[in-house]
C-alpha cells in the first residue's frame, strides 16, 4: 500500500466516528500522522526490511568514525541505530551508561552517543569507548521511508500504521475517547502479532533468539 491510499484509509477510519464536534483535516496533517507512526515504529523495534549496515573506519583518537553519517547512508538520527559492532569483538557493543565516571579510565570497549555540542551537526552520532580504539565498526539501523512521497510503498505493515495514525487522530479529536481506545489497542495488538512472527525466523528481532548458531560462535557443535 502507498502513503496516498493509507491517507483515505485513515480518513474512512475516522469517518465511523460521529461528526459532531469533529474538526476538519486535510490529507496533509493525515500525511504527518503517518509519518509520526513511522518514526515510532522505527525508533521502538528492529525491522528486517528496514535494516541496513554502514562500516566505517575509527579515527583511534577521538573515538569518532573518520567518515560522518549521510543522508545517503539513511542514517541521520542516533534512535535509528540499533547495533554496533567492532571488528575485534564477535558480540555487540553496549551502550555506555550515562552514569559512568568520566574521570576514570575504562577498559570496556562500548559506545555512547554524542551531545550536541560535540556533534552539532548530526553527521557521527555516536563514539568508541575508549576513544584510541582503532580497527572498523559496523553501525546496523533501522532506514527511515519518506513518507512525505504519496508513492511511498509503506513499508514494514499498512495496518500498523494506519491505526497508529487513526489513534492519533482519534485522540487529537478527542470526541470518542473510545474509538481512541480501541485504535490504540488495535495497533499495539498489531504490533505485537508482526514482532511475533518476525521474531521466529532466520532474522530475529532478538538476535540470540533465532536459529542456532555455528559451532564456533558457541564453542561446540550444534
Amino acid at each position: 500500500m502507498i502513503v496516498s491510499d493509507a491517507i483515505k484509509k485513515v480518513a474512512l477510519n475516522m469517518s465511523l466516528i460521529n461528526g459532531i464536534g469533529m474538526s476538519p483535516y486535510s490529507d496533509d496533517q493525515v500525511q504527518n500522522y503517518l509519518s509520526n507512526a513511522h518514526d515510532m515504529i522505527v525508533a521502538k523495534w528492529v525491522w528486517p526490511e528496514l535494516v541496513s549496515t554502514v562500516i566505517r573506519t575509527l579515527d583511534g583518537t577521538t573515538g569518532k568514525v573518520t567518515v560522518g553519517f549521510t543522508i545517503a547512508d539513511g542514517i541521520t538520527d542516533y534512535k535509528q541505530i540499533k547495533h554496533v559492532y567492532s571488528d575485534a569483538i564477535y558480540r555487540e557493543l553496549p551502550l555506555v551508561s550515562g552514569t559512568a565516571n568520566p574521570l576514570l579510565q575504562t577498559f570496556l570497549v562500548g559506545y555512547s552517543i554524542l551531545n550536541i555540542k560535540d556533534d552539532p551537526n548530526k553527521q557521527f552520532l555516536i563514539k568508541i569507548q575508549p576513544p584510541t580504539t582503532v580497527g572498523q565498526i559496523a553501525v546496523v539501523a533501522n532506514l527511515k521511508a519518506d513518507f512525505s512521497d504519496p508513492n511511498t510503498t509503506i513499508p514494514v505493515d499498512d495496518l500498523l500504521h494506519i491505526w497508529i495514525a487513526t489513534w492519533m487522530w482519534a485522540e487529537d479529536d478527542a470526541t470518542n475517547p473510545g474509538q481512541a481506545e480501541k485504535y490504540l489497542n488495535l495497533w499495539q495488538d498489531r504490533a505485537k502479532d508482526i514482532r511475533s512472527n518476525v521474531n521466529v525466523g532466520p532474522f530475529a528481532l532478538n538476535p540470540f533468539n533465532g536459529p542456532n548458531q555455528t559451532w564456533w560462535e558457541y564453542g561446540y557443535p550444534t
